[in-house]
């Protein structure tokens, strides 16, 4: 299981890894940011890539969303991720989706 938390409110949000995939977006995702415009419909996704029963990891990927996926240095950059790109997620890892704060 992975727990995500906004830095901000505090609030967390569980995976738990019985789905492949987590949809994050403004409207019909797993993990709704809602009341936001700069968050894609369909804004990333979380993967989980299993390559044995105890090697398990987590993924994410931006699907093309306006303004943005970035993850740990690449937040102070400002440098996104590219469409379709993904990046491997550890402990600890910082994530936002949009232009500013939000996970």
């Amino acid at each position: 299981m992975w727990i995500l938390k906004n830095t901000c409110t505090g609030n967390c949000f569980y995976f738990i890894a019985d789905k492949i995939e987590c949809i994050v977006g403004r409207l019909d995702g797993d993990l709704e940011l809602v009341n936001d415009s700069s968050v894609s419909r369909a804004h990333a996704v979380f993967q989980l890539i299993i390559k044995t029963k105890n090697d398990v990891q987590l993924q994410l990927k931006d699907l093309g969303s306006k303004y943005g996926t970035f993850h740990n240095k690449d937040i102070e950059k400002n440098k996104r991720l590219n469409k379709d790109e993904c990046s491997p997620l550890k402990a600890n890892d910082r994530i936002r989706f949009k232009r500013f704060e939000n996970v």
